[in-house]
């Protein structure tokens, strides 16, 4: 079938759905506007529409058109979804998209949390996480608040911290020998990384000492040297990270004769 320019030829089932049809009647499709012209209803439960151009609609005009045109239908989604999960003090940035029928509009949204103690949000939907629980966000027509779409979310608790430092290496050098130790960070046992900072007390734990000094240290790979002196006896070894917030427990080296 040949179509003149400006024209197009609509077939629709002929049910209680398009009963309502009539002539005359203007619809929005491809961005243009088209007014129904003829009918036919004598095709076997099919319903043909002929139309023709009425006029040609800009991006910016089209929610006038489709208003003029009859019935039209405003709609709000938030596209995060239904549920979003997020860690206290964090944040989330929601999306909300606003039709008129099938067509993307351009219009104000407004954002409301129902329990602000858990999550609150922003003139431009931007969640930001308080505590932890469940709330509900909701995303409505600034003109027409009937206008909504929710989503639910989750807030989590941040991590409960255990911060360790582990050295590792002998328990005793012979005097005047040296020996390297290592230290470990970790957090809830999973190793995370720290400079590191190591000292020697007396076998007191709090006093200085001779008997052992540190040769030298490297705090990106976490190691040291301990120097022995000639005087036999027992210091403790410690490490710390550089902001001194993770301390060791004590290492007990031994300075020992080689027999």
């Amino acid at each position: 079938m040949s179509i003149p320019a400006g024209k197009i030829v609509v077939t629709l089932p002929n049910n209680a759905d398009t009963d309502n049809i009539t002539l005359g009647q203007r619809f929005i499709s491809m961005k243009n506007a088209w007014k129904v012209s003829g009918i036919d209803r004598t095709k076997n439960g099919l319903l043909v529409l002929w139309c023709e151009l009425d006029s040609i609609i800009s991006s910016d005009d089209l929610e006038n058109e489709i208003a003029n045109a009859g019935d039209y239908v405003y709609t709000i989604e938030i596209t995060n979804g239904e549920t979003a999960s997020i860690q206290e003090a964090s944040t989330l940035q929601l999306n909300a998209q606003v039709k008129l029928n099938d067509n993307i509009v351009e219009k104000e949204v407004i954002y409301s949390s129902d329990n602000p103690s858990i999550a609150t949000v922003d003139e431009n939907g931007l969640v930001t996480a308080i505590s932890a629980g469940d709330c509900i966000i909701t995303a409505s027509l600034a003109e027409n608040p009937n206008v909504y779409d929710t989503i639910t979310i989750t807030v989590t608790a941040l991590p409960e911290h255990n911060y360790a430092v582990i050295i590792s290496g002998s328990t005793s050098i012979v005097k005047t020998k040296t020996a390297t130790y290592t230290a470990t960070f970790t957090d809830n046992g999973l190793p995370i990384t720290q400079e590191s900072f190591f000292y020697i007390t007396a076998d007191d734990g709090v006093s200085t000492t001779t008997l052992a000094t540190i040769q030298s240290q490297d705090p990106t790979a976490n190691t040291c040297v301990v120097k022995a002196g000639s005087t036999l006896g027992y210091v403790k070894l410690w490490c710390k990270n550089i902001e001194g917030t993770i301390v060791s427990e004590p290492f007990r080296i031994q300075i020992k004769n080689i027999f």
